[in-house]
């Protein structure tokens, strides 16, 4: 579906009642970009084996070479606490982000395109609005699955860890699950997370999973909003006044940063 503006977007979000559901918003810079983590995007890796030797040389040498920058290692001895930790600085991981506010996934799909010379957006612009308990529950269904979001801690993750994925030899959908908000910078994006098995599926693809004749997520569980790229400025500009800047999403010096040097013409 194409929205216009942020208000248009907003009105879709009323029809389809998010104030009774607890949505995550995804906001990409180029509508083609597909729901992929930054492991399975390596240039050259493009098979299960070499996601796997990519992963634990990630893991290890992160472990091995952090140390003198890492003021607290409360997560050395806990996969998902590296696994969390990694994803923060941005190390390649089966994690993909998400937020728990449209409005930050709008910041981020509005602010995040190329553009030309003359700052017209070069592509359009995309928000995936996820179901994540629709999602889950479709996802395991007929197992016995008690349904909802899941922790760290949930003895149904415990297959998606960096210690025992890779021991999997059949397809694991992508599960949504609530990380550790150990950064502010989470806290202020109202962070969320959809880890992903050892397949490099797009959760797309996923998405479109038949079993006997029948999908298997319903159709609300993952939604597509396509921004075009003619109104990414006004979009943008929206979502500036609508006190949505650099420094909120990135409530540091970084972030202020950004922010200053925009406003300053830079």
């Amino acid at each position: 579906m194409v929205v216009s503006s942020f208000a248009e977007f907003l009105s879709e979000l009323h029809r389809i009642n998010y104030t009774k559901n607890s949505f995550w918003y995804r906001g990409v810079g180029d509508a083609s970009y597909q729901l992929t983590p930054s492991l399975f995007r390596h240039k050259t890796a493009k098979n299960q084996p070499a996601y796997k030797k990519l992963e634990l040389e990630l893991n290890e040498t992160f472990e091995m070479r952090s140390l003198p920058y890492a003021e607290s290692r409360v997560w050395a001895e806990d996969d998902w606490e590296r696994l969390f930790f990694m994803q923060h600085y941005r190390v390649p991981t089966r994690l993909l982000d998400w937020s728990g506010s449209p409005l930050v996934s709008m910041h981020f799909a509005v602010t995040s395109v190329q553009v030309d010379k003359h700052g017209n957006a070069l592509s359009d612009a995309a928000i995936y609005v996820l179901d994540p308990n629709k999602w889950n529950n479709a996802a395991y269904a007929e197992t016995g699955f008690p349904g909802g979001v899941l922790s760290s801690k949930d003895i149904w993750l415990k297959r998606y860890s960096p210690s025992e994925v890779y021991t999997f030899s059949g397809p694991l959908p992508p599960m949504a699950m609530r990380g550790v908000h150990n950064s502010a910078r989470i806290v202020a994006q109202q962070g969320f997370f959809t880890v992903f098995g050892p397949q490099a599926e797009p959760m797309e693809k996923t998405f479109s999973w038949i079993k006997d004749g029948k999908p298997v997520f319903p159709l609300e569980s993952l939604r597509k909003y396509i921004i075009p790229k003619d109104q990414v400025r006004s979009v943008r500009e929206e979502i500036f006044s609508l006190g949505v800047s650099e420094s909120t999403i990135y409530p540091d010096l970084e972030g202020l940063a950004a922010e200053l040097k925009r406003t300053f013409g830079f």
